[in-house]
Order: C-alpha cells, then sequence, then structure tokens
C-alpha cells in the first residue's frame, strides 16, 4: 500500500512537471537552458555567458527572450547537462528536481524542528501550498534546490559539522549570493561554518572567467530596482536604510 502511494505521488508531480513545462510562457527558465547550450557549444570556460542573446540562437519557444544569466560560473557548469535534452524535457526535469528538492528541504527542516505530529501533518499540507515554491515551478527557477542545500547546512550544523554545512551554503552561494549572510550569521556561533562556506566559494571564484559574474549583475540589471526599493526610498534614504536594517536584524535573530 506504501510503495504504491508513494509511486502514485511520483507520477502526479512527473505529470505536473510536464504540464508546467509545456503551458507557461514568459519564465525564467530559457536562462538556464540558453546557458548550458552555450558551454555545450563554447566549453566549459567560456566568457560567452555573460553576453545577452538578443537573437534567441538556440530557438528557444518562449515568449521571454530576454536570456541573461546572472548566476556564477560554477552554477552555469552544474546546469549545462540541461543542454543535452530537448527545450521541454530539459524545463520538466529542472522542475521536478525542484519539487524533490523541496520536499526533501521540508523534511529535513521539520526533521531538525521535531514538531508534534498533528503540527507535523498540517506542516507537510500547507506546504504543498507554499506560493513561493508554486511561483518557483511557475517561473522554472531554482529556489527549490537552494532550499534544500540550507536547510541541509542546518542540519549539519545541528550534528556539530561545520564544515559540510559551509560546503552546502558554498553551493547555495553559486546560484545567489544571499546566503553568506545567513554564514556570517551562523558563524557568530561556529567560526567553521563561515570559513568553510567562503573557502569553498573562493575556490569556484578559481574557474577561468568567473569574476566576470560580478561585472555582469550591474551591467544587465542596471535598472532593475525592486518595488520595495522604489516605494521607500520616496520617503528618504533613511527609510530603505532602516527597513534593511530591520530585516537584517529580523534574519539574523
Amino acid at each position: 500500500m506504501k510503495n504504491s502511494i508513494i509511486i502514485a505521488y511520483i507520477l502526479a508531480f512527473f505529470c505536473l512537471s510536464i504540464y508546467i513545462a509545456h503551458f507557461t510562457q514568459a519564465t525564467d527558465f530559457p536562462v538556464f537552458y540558453s546557458t548550458a547550450k552555450t558551454i555545450l557549444e563554447n566549453g566549459l570556460f567560456t566568457d560567452k555567458i555573460y553576453e545577452i542573446d538578443h537573437h534567441n540562437k538556440y530557438s528557444i519557444p518562449e515568449e521571454n527572450q530576454d536570456l541573461t544569466f546572472i548566476y556564477s560560473k560554477a552554477a552555469a557548469i552544474l546546469l549545462s547537462p540541461l543542454g543535452f535534452l530537448p527545450y521541454y524535457w530539459a524545463k520538466t526535469l529542472l522542475i521536478i528536481v525542484n519539487i524533490v528538492s523541496y520536499l526533501a528541504g521540508v523534511y529535513v527542516v521539520l526533521k531538525i524542528c521535531k514538531p508534534k505530529p498533528r503540527m507535523e501533518f498540517i506542516f507537510w499540507g500547507t506546504s504543498f501550498f507554499w506560493l513561493p515554491f508554486v511561483q518557483v515551478l511557475r517561473f522554472g527557477q531554482v529556489d527549490g534546490i537552494l532550499f534544500l542545500l540550507i536547510a541541509a547546512s542546518l542540519n549539519f550544523c545541528t550534528k556539530n559539522k561545520p564544515w559540510i554545512a559551509g560546503l552546502f551554503l558554498s553551493l547555495a552561494m553559486f546560484f545567489k549570493l544571499f546566503p553568506i549572510a545567513i554564514a556570517f550569521a551562523l558563524g557568530i556561533k561556529e567560526k567553521r561554518i563561515l570559513i568553510s562556506s567562503i573557502l569553498f566559494f573562493s575556490i569556484s571564484l578559481l574557474i577561468p572567467n568567473s569574476t566576470l559574474w560580478f561585472l555582469a549583475i550591474p551591467r544587465i540589471y542596471s535598472k532593475a530596482y525592486s518595488l520595495i526599493y522604489l516605494n521607500l526610498l520616496s520617503y528618504g534614504i533613511w527609510a530603505y536604510l532602516l527597513y534593511v536594517t530591520i530585516i537584517t536584524g529580523i534574519t539574523a535573530f
């Protein structure tokens, strides 16, 4: 009975992934697919992944053709196998990986927190409808993977394995820089976590053309300010700085 339920869930997630992949447009996935194709065509150490593809040279069948990659070179290499698959199957695969990663991350968090059975049931039930998770699938993003990496890092923190915890945080930093703030927060109590995360992240920058990442972010999204920034800035820069201080304080706590 239990095996039948597991198989049913797997089939359901697979069908859901195929549906989302084929019937969503204007997603972020074209960025990943274009980058994967660029690496397969030009080699692992190419600097062309940060060039804006204005001509859709890989014939990506989506409305969003702003193919601008702003993740690290290490992340591009990790995503490059997607380029071996046809477009929609590659998109389906990434969605499946995000679903599995997200559910695994929820499991790890619940394992750490050890809630009562009733609360655990509620957490599992509501996690399927958590809006950021739904949006990650809708837009073909990688945040489900980041969630698992951060959850795994926290799990190894609780097991007093700071070097492995830092390694998982550094893997998350390949995609987005915000996990470094988590590394600093955890480093207050255990410096080895911070040292480990910075060490492994720094090693990834030894890949040729890796530092182009930092130049690409302001060049590609020079005017892409968040709504929070624009709204608070209308009250003055101090209002925005106060907001950032409050959010940072709550996160650190």
